[in-house]
């Protein structure tokens, strides 16, 4: 019976495949819109990265909830990803979630919500991670990692910089 309908069933799951491709072209396409539409709104935006970590078998990331009580615009940027701001304070939630490899369960029981207000400042970049260590948050100012173009990194190998 499952061989009669082998065809069929290649047949569906390719049309999923398709249409999860179609909507995954769509969605980043709509988010990459909102984040363009908020930079043009807001020229002077401040980028706030958010900072995943791993340690051994647990790794963790840094989840925003709102800023500013409302939906934030987000951005992704040379394998890190985060939030805009205008410069000025602003209100921020957050949750770290702990991650243990074994079980691929996330874990926020005991870790306090971040829920305070930062400051921030026109032409600098910041990070919010989390030190498990000291069971706190960290807002800092931050230095993104330059992101160099495929072609540059080739050039840069073949002479050896």
């Amino acid at each position: 019976m499952f061989w009669k309908n082998f065809g069929q069933i290649i047949l569906a799951l390719i049309a999923l495949l398709v249409l999860y491709l179609i909507y995954s072209i769509v969605s980043s396409n709509v988010k990459l819109n909102k984040m363009r539409a908020y930079v043009r709104q807001h020229p002077e935006a401040v980028k706030v990265y958010l900072s995943p970590e791993a340690r051994g078998a647990t790794s963790g990331i840094v989840r925003l909830l709102k800023v500013n009580g409302g939906t934030p615009t987000r951005f992704y940027d040379a394998r890190l990803n985060g939030f805009l701001v205008t410069p000025g304070s602003s209100g921020v939630e957050a949750q770290y979630s702990l991650n243990r490899s074994s079980t691929q369960l996330a874990a926020t029981a005991g870790i306090p919500e971040f829920n305070e207000t930062v400051t921030v400042e026109e032409g600098k970049s910041y990070r919010l991670s989390y030190d498990p260590e000291a069971s706190k948050y960290v807002f800092e100012e931050f230095t993104a990692p330059e992101r160099v173009p495929p072609s540059e990194k080739r050039k840069r190998r073949d002479t050896g910089e």
